[in-house]
C-alpha cells in the first residue's frame, strides 16, 4: 500500500497525459472533474493518513512548496472578490486536489521514485499510440495532425517533452538507450506530423538555454533562478531600444509579426487586468463563466479560451500580488534544481530542460493551474522532486578488488584506509 501511495502522481500523470484525451475521444463525458480526479484525490488523502511517518512534511517549509501554499491560499482568498465566486471556488478546490494528489505522495521518504524514469516510459507510451493515431487518420491538410488530443499544439507539447526525455536516458541512462533511440525517432517524425512549429522551436532553445544556464552558474557560482530571470530582464531592457522587438521574432519565426493572432488577444487583455490591477478579477473568474467580461472583446477574441499566455492569465485572474507569488515559487523551485543536481548533473540538466521548457510554453499558451493539462502537472513534479533525493545508482566501490581482499585479510593494513583530516581554511567552515 505504500507503494501505491508513491505511484498516485505517476497514475495521474498517465491519465491526464493519454487517458484523458483518449476517453474524450472515444467516449466524451465529464469524467476527469467528478470521477477520477476526486478518487485519486480521496485515496492520497487516506493513504497519505496512514502512512503519515513516511512523510517528510518538513519540505512544505522550504520556499519552493511553501511558496506554492502561499499561492494557492491568495487564490483561494481571491473567491470572495471573484467575478463569479461559485465558478472560481469549483476550479480552485480542482487545482488544489491536482497539487495534493502530485505533490503529496512525492514527499515520502521511502520508497524514492526514479521520476525521470517512469515519466519517460509514460511518454513512450502516449508517443506510440499518437502515432496509431496519425497512420490510421488522414491529416487535416494545413493544420497537421493532432494524434489523439484535440489540437495539434498539444501534440507538438507532448512530443517536445518525449524528446528532452529521450535525449537524456540517451546521454546519462544507457540501459535504455534503444527504446530511447527508437521513441526520439518517432518522435520527430510526430512533430513534423503537427507542424507545430513552437512547440518544436522551444524543443530545441530549452536544453541550448538550459546548457549556457548551467555553465554560467557553475563558473560564476550564481544560483539558477538569478541566472534565468537575466533573460527575462535582457530581453526587457533590449527592447526599450529595439522597438517592436517581440514582434519582429515573430515575424521572422512565423511569417506572422501577431504570434499567430495572439499579440490581439494580449492587447485586449492588458486592458482588461489594468481594471483590477492588485487582486485581479479572482481565481479562474475571468473566462468562461456566466456574463463573462470576454464576451465583449471584439472579434474572435470573445470566443477564447484563455489569454494564450499563463503569465498574462496570472495576472489577470489574481493581479500583480499574485503573479508576484508565484514568480517567486517558480526562482524558488530554480535555485532548488541547482542544489538537487549537484550529487547528479545530468538528470539535473534533464529536469532544467524541461523547467525551461514549461516557462517558454506558458508565454504562448495558458497552462499554470490547468487540470488537464499534462504541462503544469509536469512543473508541479519538477518542484516536489527538487526536494527529493532519488535512489543512486549502484557505484562501484573505488578499492579495487585485490586490495579489498587484502584489506579484509589484513584488517590493521592501511591500504583503502580514508586519509587522515588536515585543517583546512575555507570561507564556508
Amino acid at each position: 500500500m505504500k507503494r501505491l501511495l508513491a505511484a498516485i502522481p505517476f497514475v495521474a500523470f498517465a491519465y491526464v497525459l493519454i487517458g484523458q484525451p483518449v476517453l474524450e475521444r472515444l467516449l466524451p463525458g465529464p469524467l476527469n472533474h467528478k470521477v477520477v480526479w476526486p478518487a485519486l484525490f480521496l485515496l492520497t488523502i487516506i493513504l497519505a493518513v496512514i502512512y503519515r511517518k513516511e512523510l517528510d512534511l518538513q519540505r512544505f517549509k522550504e520556499p519552493p512548496l511553501s511558496l506554492l501554499l502561499i499561492f494557492l491560499c491568495f487564490a483561494g482568498a481571491s473567491v470572495f472578490w471573484a467575478f463569479s465566486p461559485p465558478e472560481a471556488f469549483k476550479r480552485w478546490i480542482a487545482a488544489a486536489m491536482a497539487v495534493t494528489t502530485i505533490i503529496l505522495p512525492l514527499t515520502m521518504r521511502e520508497p524514492k521514485a526514479q521520476t525521470l524514469d517512469r515519466l519517460f516510459w509514460i511518454y513512450v507510451v502516449a508517443i506510440f499510440i499518437n502515432a496509431i493515431f496519425v497512420l490510421s487518420e488522414p491529416s487535416d491538410g494545413a493544420r497537421g495532425h493532432t494524434g489523439y488530443f484535440y489540437h495539434k499544439q498539444y501534440l507538438g507539447m507532448c512530443v517536445s517533452v518525449a524528446i528532452l526525455l529521450a535525449g537524456y536516458m540517451i546521454a546519462w541512462r544507457h540501459r535504455y538507450i534503444v527504446p530511447a533511440l527508437i521513441t526520439m525517432a518517432v518522435s520527430i517524425w510526430l512533430i513534423v506530423e503537427a507542424d507545430s512549429r513552437a512547440a518544436m522551436g522551444f524543443a530545441i532553445l530549452a536544453p541550448i538555454i538550459a546548457f549556457v544556464t548551467f555553465i554560467f552558474g557553475r563558473q560564476t557560482k550564481l544560483s539558477l533562478g538569478l541566472v534565468v530571470s537575466i533573460i527575462p530582464i535582457s530581453f526587457m531592457a533590449f527592447s526599450l531600444f529595439v522597438p517592436n522587438l517581440a514582434e519582429r521574432l515573430s515575424f521572422h519565426v512565423f511569417g506572422d509579426p501577431t504570434f499567430t493572432g495572439r499579440t490581439l488577444i494580449w492587447d485586449w487583455v492588458e486592458t482588461q487586468a489594468a481594471m483590477k490591477p492588485w487582486f485581479g478579477w479572482g481565481f479562474h473568474s475571468f473566462w468562461f463563466v456566466p456574463n463573462s467580461p470576454s464576451f465583449t472583446a471584439p472579434g474572435f477574441v470573445s470566443e477564447m479560451p484563455s489569454a494564450h499566455s499563463g503569465y498574462l492569465d496570472l495576472r489577470l485572474e489574481t493581479g500583480y500580488i499574485g503573479i508576484g507569488l508565484f514568480l517567486a515559487y517558480v526562482v524558488a523551485t530554480l535555485n532548488a534544481l541547482g542544489r538537487f543536481g549537484q550529487d547528479n548533473p545530468g538528470r539535473m540538466f534533464c529536469f532544467l530542460s524541461l523547467y525551461i521548457y514549461i516557462m517558454m510554453m506558458n508565454l504562448m499558451e495558458s497552462l499554470w493551474f490547468t487540470l488537464f493539462d499534462p504541462l503544469w502537472l509536469l512543473f508541479l513534479f519538477l518542484s516536489a522532486s527538487s526536494l527529493q533525493r532519488e535512489k543512486a545508482p549502484h557505484l562501484v566501490s573505488p578499492i579495487s578488488e585485490p586490495e579489498q581482499s587484502r584489506k579484509h585479510r589484513f584488517p590493521h593494513s592501511t591500504i583503502g584506509a580514508p586519509r587522515p583530516k588536515t585543517r583546512t581554511h575555507s570561507l564556508l567552515a
